[in-house]
């Protein structure tokens, strides 16, 4: 019996050991289960920071942008300042969101980046639009590229970049063989065999008495329609004017037949189904709801101006009202004016004339009604560098995209 006390001894205390290491193995478990859970929280802490700096930046970039858009809408060259002066006004988000466009040294990250010419003004360049979703890929245009870039932090430190790469483009009105601004026709007739681009912001009918050829890209703001006449005289192969009407499609010469144009028939009828696959075998040379191009004229006169406007004399205060309007008509342009009138006082109204000087200090004779004086160009310029002048004006009359 005295070597079972022996081992009786030996083994007290185990239970208290075992006890200890469970109690320790169970404390190890407990602090990694709140370091996992401290760092997930942490972790989703900052995916949270970061997404309300990403939809900070979102949103300030999709203001730039709409403003820089707004600022086009309304004068088609503005100045560096006009520009500059979007990059001062960011979103203003509520305060609870702690999204900021400064940087940690204060300094703002929503800003616009462009060309500059020697005057600070935006520097635009001509080049050829490569892009082969453009509906006038290939055109050479003048344009300008702006880079904007905002960047939105957070109060503890999320940040989120984001850089956008937008351009300006002004298209040389006289490379469209064609353009209308309203409603184009090509109505039956002869043989008509035509090789410039054809473009309108309106509607396109195209119908034929014999052939039509049309071997340029041809683009509408609006529809094309094969099976119907302006005046809404329904037209097919069996009517009255079953002539072919064939378009470019880049290689050879493609016919665009009966019932292939955007609408089922005549305006106000529904879409035709087939004709994004029928616009698409033409290669781009085909289309319609492309985006409509704008005279410079137009865009400036803000809706209080046309095309013909270009060939009419200024309205009386023209110069201080809208300048660049009176900048774009042929009157400020010429070198010899014909002006004639019931009224010498509509004349002599006129800005750039008066009764015995024009704006710029250049003397003349006013005889009768019928005005008819050289002179110097309403901007100072000597005769034959404003005859230069005015041919250069002239080629830029362009059309702008909104």
């Amino acid at each position: 019996m005295r070597p079972l006390k022996t081992s009786m001894r030996k083994q007290s205390g185990i239970a208290l050991i075992t006890t200890l290491l469970l109690l320790l193995l169970m404390s190890a478990m407990v602090v990694g289960f709140m370091l996992l859970v401290t760092e997930g929280q942490r972790l989703s802490g900052m995916n949270n920071e970061q997404s309300r700096a990403f939809y900070g930046a979102e949103s300030g970039m999709e203001k730039i942008t709409a403003d820089l858009g707004a600022l086009f809408a309304t004068t088609y060259a503005p100045t560096g300042a006009q520009v500059d002066a979007l990059a001062t006004q960011p979103p203003v988000l509520p305060s609870s969101t702690g999204v900021s466009y400064l940087d940690v040294l204060g300094n703002s990250t929503y800003a616009i980046a462009y060309p500059k010419d020697v005057n600070g003004n935006p520097l635009s360049q001509f080049a050829q639009i490569k892009s082969g979703s453009s509906a006038f890929q290939g055109m050479s245009a003048l344009e300008t590229t702006y880079t904007l870039t905002v960047a939105a932090r957070t109060a503890t430190g999320g940040e989120a970049k984001l850089v956008r790469t937008t351009q300006t483009v002004g298209i040389p009105l006289f490379q469209f063989g064609i353009y209308s601004d309203t409603d184009l026709s090509f109505f039956p007739g002869p043989n008509f065999d035509f090789g410039g681009r054809v473009h309108t912001n309106g509607n396109l009918f195209l119908d034929s008495g014999s052939q039509l050829w049309l071997r340029s890209p041809v683009t509408a703001s609006k529809d094309i329609l094969r099976d119907c006449l302006s005046n809404s005289n329904p037209e097919s192969a069996t009517g009255q004017h079953p002539g072919s009407v064939q378009i470019t499609n880049g290689g050879s010469m493609q016919p665009l037949g009966f019932g292939q144009g955007s609408l089922n028939s005549c305006l106000g009828t529904g879409k035709n189904p087939n004709w994004p696959s029928i616009s698409a075998s033409y290669n781009g040379n085909l289309r319609s709801g492309v985006k409509p191009l704008n005279l410079t004229i137009v865009l400036l006169g803000n809706g209080s101006s046309k095309p013909v406007d270009m060939i009419r004399r200024p309205l009386a205060g023209e110069k201080a009202a809208n300048s660049g309007v009176l900048g774009e008509r042929y009157f400020s342009q010429a070198s010899l004016r014909v002006l004639l009138s019931d009224n010498a006082a509509d004349i002599t109204g006129l800005d750039c004339v008066s009764g015995g000087h024009d704006c710029c200090g250049h003397n003349f004779i006013a005889s009768g009604v019928l005005w008819r004086r050289r002179h110097h160009g309403c901007g100072g310029l000597q005769s034959r560098r404003r005859l230069l002048a005015a041919y250069q004006h002239t080629d830029r009359h362009r059309l702008h995209q909104n």
